[in-house]
């Protein structure tokens, strides 16, 4: 059986999405907490005088962007695959 309130949030976010520039929904929305978040660990690393702590952590950023970008471009090719399948 459809729930027809799912069905309506569901229609409702679709046509909503539609609306959108196909840009728009990859403008990063920060809140002030996690603004303040951001700054506070980058102070940290600024401050950081361990060379080996600093090594280790570039490391583990090279790597983990490396794998965040490639997910990001896997996702925004699937995204752009349903939006193809979805508009014929």
């Amino acid at each position: 059986m459809i729930d027809i309130h799912e069905n309506a949030v569901y229609h409702s976010k679709k046509y909503t999405l539609q609306q959108m520039g196909w840009a728009e929904w990859m403008v990063v929305n920060q809140s002030l907490e996690e603004e303040l978040e951001l700054e506070r660990n980058v102070r940290d690393v600024q401050n950081c005088t361990d060379e080996d702590a600093l090594k280790t952590l570039c490391v583990s950023l090279v790597r983990t962007n490396w794998h965040q970008s490639k997910l990001l471009k896997q996702a925004v090719g699937h995204i752009g695959e349903l939006d193809a399948s979805m508009s014929c």
